[in-house]
């Protein structure tokens, strides 16, 4: 690492498989919050909801970053690691359908580097082109 914490080399720069997700109505959603007290309500319990569905799990190297309506999602490159991958997807997606919030992503597998300062790699920008390949409220995955 260099001095200001910005990674150097290769290091922590491994294998993983990466899902961007797209919460897709969240603009209208923030919107409408801006207006009306309840929707404002309903705003922060779509946005606990994403924070206590989704957690770190360091023995897989599981990590999640969301901002806005964009949620990435990353862990090693293991059976274990795609099995929990597919199950977060899985159960994000189902716990935001009590708020009408639907989800559309891509899943990946490549480089990454992924900490709570930084996120980049080849899976990252693959998954972000197939979440814009999605056309309905689903999530790709790559071969």
């Amino acid at each position: 690492m260099s001095t200001k914490g910005i990674p150097s080399g290769l290091d922590g720069y491994n294998p993983r498989y990466v899902a961007f997700l797209d919460l897709l109505g969240f603009k209208a959603l923030v919107e409408r919050a801006e207006r009306e007290p309840a929707e404002q309500e309903r705003l922060m319990e779509v946005l606990r909801l994403l924070r206590e569905t989704l957690c770190h799990s360091p023995a897989i190297s599981m990590q999640f970053t969301y901002f806005s309506d964009c949620i990435l999602i990353s862990a090693e490159r293991s059976a274990a690691g795609l099995w929990e991958m597919l199950c977060s997807i899985n159960i994000l997606t189902c716990n935001l359908l009590q708020f009408d919030v639907l989800a559309r992503g891509g899943l990946a597998a490549g480089g990454a580097f992924h900490t709570e300062e930084f996120v980049f790699g080849t899976s990252v920008n693959r998954a972000t082109e197939l979440e814009k390949q999605a056309r309905w409220p689903l999530t790709l995955l790559s071969s």
